[in-house]
């Protein structure tokens, strides 16, 4: 946290006179900063891809969108089960828990 703190003061100096209203932004909600500040940043990667379903999906989603939607539901289905198949292979496990 010390180092947001620094940055916070350093962002306050460096704009507070031009942008009052974004320093105030940001210092009104200093003391409510998310605990992943707290962690060294190094654990930055960890804390990053705990959703292993977000990067799952974000592979089927291009997809998708790609080819303007997958025509029937049975189409959908099958293209996703496909999509999270091959991600599985590339990236994390899936668990179904």
């Amino acid at each position: 946290m010390i180092m947001e703190g620094t940055r916070i003061k350093t962002f306050t100096q460096l704009h507070g006179v031009k942008f009052p209203e974004a320093v105030k932004k940001v210092t009104d909600g200093q003391d409510q900063m998310p605990a992943s500040y707290d962690f060294p940043t190094g654990h930055g990667i960890h804390l990053r891809i705990t959703n292993p379903l977000e990067s799952a999906f974000s592979t089927v989603r291009l997809r998708t969108r790609g080819t303007r939607g997958a025509g029937s539901r049975a189409a959908g289905l099958a293209t996703v089960f496909k999509l999270v198949e091959s991600a599985q292979q590339r990236d994390r496990l899936v668990s179904g828990a």
